[in-house]
Parts: C-alpha cells; structure tokens; sequence
C-alpha cells in the first residue's frame, strides 16, 4: 500500500472493523500501513531495527520524543479525536501510564494549533463577506471563585464556508481588533460587525464595514445583516473547553485552538485530517 493510499485509507477508519487488523502487524508491517519511502506525502518512521540500533526515534521525526508502541500512539488518536475519555480512561484502555498519554495527546493538540495558521491564513477577498466578533472568556481557579485569566477571543468567519480565524489577546481595544483584521482579513471584504467603537475605523482601512446595533436587534431587519455565524462559532468553542477544568498557563489557550480545528473539520474524518497534516509537517528527507 502507498503511503497516500494509507493517510486517505484513513477515512474510513472503524475501530471495531480496522483496529484487530492493525493490531495484529508487527512494527515493520504497522510502519508500511501508515508509511512507504518515495511518496510525496508520508509520514517519516523509523523501523524497528533501526530503533533497535540507536535506541530511539530519529530526529526530525513525529515520534521522535514520545515513549511508547507507535500502533498504541495510532489508537490514542483516534479515542482522543472521538473525545469520550479523560486522559484516566485513556490511559487505562491504552494499558499506558498517564503521564504518557498526557504527552501523546499535547502532541497531536500542538499539530492541530500549527495547522490552523501554518501557512498564514488570509479569509475573505471582494465580493466575500466576513462576519467579526469579540468574546470575553474568563478562567476561575477550579471553575469556580477567584478569576486566574480574564481575556478576549477576537475572530471571524466567512459567509458560507468554515473559513475562520481566532486570536486570544488581553484587550479588545481599536489597535488590536484594527491589527488582527488586517492580518486576517483581505482589503476588499464586506465586514459585518457589532457596534463596538473597536471597529469605528475599518471603513479607512480599505474594508467595507457594515454594523449591526444589538442593543435593538441581533437580525437587522432593513438589511437582513447578522452576526449569528461568528456567535454560533463562539458557543461551540466554549462547549468544548467547559469540561476542561484544571487547565494550566499555555495549555489553556491550545484547547481554544483545538476546538477551533474541530469546528473547522466538523463534517470532515477527523483521523485522516490529523495524519495528513502530521504527514505534511514531518515528510521523509
């Protein structure tokens, strides 16, 4: 099987149907399913011998650094994708200490957060529209009492497609909603946006700014414009991170991003999605 053969063979992936098959490979045999030298886009492994011979994983490489069966690393994505277990559950199915599991697992989440703007990202364009909001997201101390990060989501999605960008910043004031929509957004676009004085000068900055004033309606009802697309974008983020209590430092903005990546590949194989983009960032030199 061809390395392109395995990545999209991948979406089709079925842990009851595809698992005991995978199971079953030896190494070598695993390494060729996800893997085969000379393709244009593969995932770079190191077989067992060689890993035998130098005792650990080459550099350059995704698995270079994570302890463990490579088939084991393999299912721990798939059960953290399909995102039904605590890293306990985890690592109890995947007869793995925790700690282990816990380093997979930030692993795919950093290829997930790269992905999102690694090339950078430009939405919109003449003719397209972009609705743009800002969120204010608060962590309390165990989810509840004091407050330990009081910041702001700032983002954006096209009209009619999953195109969408997101920044975590400190404040919402007119420098940096101005800084992260030119970054984001092309000169051209028709923006939809609320009325905050954050937003007063896009107009000059090339954008054709439209407003909807929702301290008297979300829908405006002479110009139909909303911003319905970039709040529903906001509520499914916060679905998603909610569960997560007990979030540290960084890792509290890369679950943002995480969420962020599911919303983009909603309807799509998430496993495939991961994999091909893993295959990308780490292709055999």
């Amino acid at each position: 099987m061809t390395a392109v053969a395995a990545i999209l063979d991948l979406k089709s992936f079925n842990l009851i149907k595809t698992w005991p098959e995978l199971a079953n490979k030896t190494d070598d045999e695993f390494d060729e399913y996800l893997a085969c030298s000379g393709e244009k886009i593969h995932v770079r492994l190191v077989t067992s011998r060689e890993k035998s011979l130098s005792k650990r994983m080459p550099l350059g490489t995704f698995f270079e650094g994570l302890r463990g069966s490579r088939k084991k690393i393999f299912l721990c994505s798939f059960l953290y994708l399909n995102g039904k277990m605590v890293m306990k559950e985890l690592a109890e199915t995947l007869e793995t200490e925790e700690k282990t599991v816990i380093q997979w697992c930030q692993w795919f989440r950093d290829i997930m957060a790269e992905s999102l703007y690694q090339p950078a990202i430009m939405i919109g364009g003449v003719g397209e529209t972009v609705q743009i909001d800002e969120t204010n997201i608060v962590k309390r101390k165990y989810n509840v009492g004091r407050i330990v990060r009081n910041g702001w989501l700032i983002g954006g999605i096209q009209n009619n497609t999953r195109a969408v960008f997101i920044e975590i910043v400190d404040k919402r004031d007119q420098a940096t909603c101005e800084r992260i929509i030119q970054q984001y957004v092309a000169p051209g676009t028709t923006v939809i946006t609320d009325c905050w004085r954050g937003y007063n000068g896009l107009a000059a900055l090339g954008y054709d700014h439209k407003t909807v004033n929702h301290s008297q309606n979300f829908v405006d009802p002479a110009t139909g414009l909303h911003t319905q697309r970039v709040e529903s974008l906001w509520s499914h983020l916060k679905r998603r991170i909610k569960p997560k209590c007990g979030l540290k430092g960084d890792l509290w903005d890369d679950h943002w991003f995480e969420a962020l990546w599911h919303f983009k590949h909603h309807e799509e194989a998430k496993l495939y999605e991961l994999w091909a983009e893993i295959a990308r960032r780490y292709p055999l030199t």
